[in-house]
């Protein structure tokens, strides 16, 4: 749970009490304008995804299904904490889900900036009701914020916005849903420009959509709460989580019956309940906080449980059904200082839950393979690699230095200090928010050979070091394992490679297992194990308390066909079940307590190395492997495979396109 002084949530939404200077001041709210009919506007992008991508990240928006199109509605794009109309949209943003073909946004409205505006669906047209506009021009002026009382109708098909009836009063921080034609207006408070504080009303608001003459009702709740999430599945309304008037945050869930026009409790929220999202579907409500953890309550047994994970978890994000049964994540901010909001889409459920989710999107990276790549937060840090497609272009000129940052929340790259050397194929970890590189192969002026330096990157700083330990000397190593274990470095196999040496001694197939300690003050040192034979190029991870080697090459370039697992406490080996594919090159994973087996290639009917596409999955609960139905969309040759946030994250530089490709595939998505 949030600590209730956290800046992020303080700022989300006014979620703690606003100093003077954040206060609203006396002002008059200014007329909402006419509702105008636009052409709509089919917005361009670059990047291709099997997902929606939202054109800009945005938090506290209005969001729903309708006909097969998802519907976005306003939003916040600025700093949390800093409220102002320069960073509110008023588009109505829309992305047909029966063609994924097209994979485009479109304007096809639009409305007064606004944050916080419910958005729900009816058979005559989308319905805005509320939210919260800032009044003040930029956030280097006094805040003015108002909970506005504006109803509208939007006409898909005409594209034009109608006024219903205005709220009894103004609302923000709500949500809403429409039961038999029935408007429900549940939650949230009331800003007002004049006070120093919002109201926190207990009451709902209903209008009968179906009346030309309609009059809104109020219902008394029993609750006052706001930023909670609004569902509905079996004709009931399901009011879940939220924060109170006493600022605790909630996680009850209040269920409210038309019928009887009684309301009663459910099972509380498991999750983090301020700022969530939830939706009706297939019986069930979906609702996810924070945490990305994606909970399933049957409406008939009145359960709950755990329906998926995200990739992404957020805040201030909405969860969306949609006409196939895939119920989808849409925007929202990530729980952590960096307050980055996301713009791809996870589908949560459903059976497109279990599907990769694909990226593809302009790289600025000279190099096209073999980089250095580890996963930071949202980050995903490339250094170094080789320019060309070629498998062996190893002039000077074809080894690169250029770093980048690609953010997978925000999809913007940055450029980071470069790799203190023109290297590739180095192992790469991370450990206590830094990278660690080591060694890999690279030109020294006269060839091109591995090296045995180890570089440190601070990305608080943005800066590398180099580290005191180093690799043995007087040869390097690369494509060798690396794992952190035992308050130790280890480095198992791999190749001491050095063309100037004498013909037969270039190729060093190491087989001692090095350690060192995690603070590198000293060189690597023999551990006293070693590998029962010659093997680089392998795929190898910690998985259970033991480093895994399956595949590789051994000496004369053939493939390694042994498995094995690595115990650290007792330094010895023990055999593992290998996969039905020995590969090459190819990469484990740890998704939940499965090992995937990524990329590489193997041999082929004809006895031929072929890139391999399929993915194979090790369960710990059987002890064996198995195929995934999921295959690899992008080509198996160079990729880096990283686990990041229960999922693996597949990425590749290795086209003439000048593009990045990336795969996140989900424990779903093993099956």
């Amino acid at each position: 749970m949030f600590a209730r002084s956290s800046p992020l949530l303080c700022g989300l939404l006014l979620a703690c009490s606003a100093s003077t200077a954040d206060r609203p001041s006396a002002s008059s709210t200014p007329a909402e304008p006419a509702p105008q009919r636009i052409a709509a506007e089919p917005i361009s992008t670059d990047i291709e995804a099997n997902v929606p991508v939202l054109p800009h990240g945005l938090t506290s928006f209005g969001s729903v299904e309708h006909e097969g199109i998802l519907y976005v509605l306003g939003g916040y794009s600025g700093m949390p904490h800093a409220y102002s109309a320069k960073d509110q949209h008023g588009e109505l943003l829309a992305y047909d889900a029966t063609a994924p073909a097209d994979r485009q946004w479109t304007v096809v409205g639009k409305v007064p900036p606004v944050q916080g505006a419910a958005l729900v669906s009816h058979p005559r047209g989308l319905v805005r009701v509320g939210g919260m506009r800032a009044l003040n021009p930029t956030m280097a002026t006094q805040s003015e914020l108002v909970s506005t009382d504006v109803v509208q109708r939007f006409d898909v098909a005409q594209g034009t916005w109608t006024n219903l009836p205005a709220l009894p009063e103004g609302r923000s921080s709500h949500d809403a849903v429409v039961i038999d034609d029935i408007l429900y207006v549940v939650g949230g408070w009331k800003l007002d420009h004049e006070a120093t504080d919002g109201a926190w009303p207990a009451e709902m608001f209903a209008l009968d959509l179906s009346k030309e003459d309609a009059q809104w009702s109020r219902t008394p709740t029993p609750f006052a709460r706001r930023a909670l999430a609004v569902a509905t599945v079996g004709g009931r309304l399901y009011a879940l989580g939220g924060m109170g008037s006493d600022r605790e945050l909630s996680q009850r869930v209040e269920v409210y019956d038309p019928a009887t026009e009684a309301w009663s409790r459910a099972p509380d929220f498991p999750g983090q309940g301020f700022g969530m999202a939830a939706v009706g579907a297939a019986g069930a409500v979906f609702a996810s906080g924070a945490d990305g953890v994606v909970h399933r309550l049957d409406a008939a047994v009145g359960t709950w449980g755990v329906a998926s994970t995200m990739a992404l978890p957020r805040f201030f994000h909405r969860l969306i059904a949609s006409a196939d049964g895939t119920v989808w994540a849409l925007g929202g901010i990530r729980p952590s200082s960096s307050g980055a909001r996301v713009r791809l889409a996870e589908p949560v459920a459903g059976e497109r839950a279990t599907e990769a989710i694909t990226l593809r999107i302009p790289s600025p990276m000279p190099s096209k393979n073999r980089q250095g790549a580890a996963v930071l937060g949202d980050g995903v840090y490339f250094f170094g690699g080789n320019n060309s497609l070629g498998q062996h272009d190893f002039a000077a000129e074809n080894f690169t230095a250029d770093a980048f940052r690609f953010d997978l929340a925000t999809l913007l790259w940055t450029d980071v200090a470069d790799y203190p050397r023109a290297r590739q194929t180095m192992s790469v970890a991370t450990h206590m928010g830094e990278i660690y590189a080591f060694g890999g192969f690279g030109h020294d002026g006269e060839v091109a050979r591995s090296h045995r330096e180890v570089f440190v990157y601070a990305p608080q700083d943005d800066r590398w070091t180099g580290a005191d330990g180093s690799l043995p000397a007087p040869g390097g190593r690369t494509q060798f394992g690396l794992a952190s274990a035992e308050g130790q470095w280890w480095v198992f196999g791999g190749l001491d490679y050095d063309p100037s040496r004498a013909k037969g001694d270039q190729f060093r197939h190491e087989q001692p297992i090095l350690s060192t300690s995690l603070t590198l003050a000293e060189d690597f040192g023999l551990s006293g194990a070693s590998l029962t034979e010659p093997r680089r190029a392998f795929a190898g991870t910690t998985f259970g308390g033991k480093y895994v080697v399956v595949g590789g090459m051994k000496a004369g370039f053939a493939l390694v066909d042994t498995c094995e697992a690595f115990d650290f406490a007792k330094a010895s080996w023990a055999p593992f079940p290998c996969p039905e594919s020995q590969r090459l090159s190819g990469h484990l994973v740890e998704v939940g307590e499965q090992l995937a087996l990524i990329a590489g290639s193997s041999r082929g009917a004809d006895g031929k190395l072929e890139p391999d596409a399929t993915v194979e999955v090790y369960e710990s609960s059987t002890g064996s492997w198995r195929t995934a139905r999921a295959e690899l969309t992008i080509p198996p040759k160079h990729l880096h495979a990283l686990a990041w946030n229960g999922a693996a994250l597949l990425l590749s530089a290795h086209n003439d396109a000048q593009m990045l490709d990336v795969v996140v595939l989900r424990s779903a998505a093993l099956k």
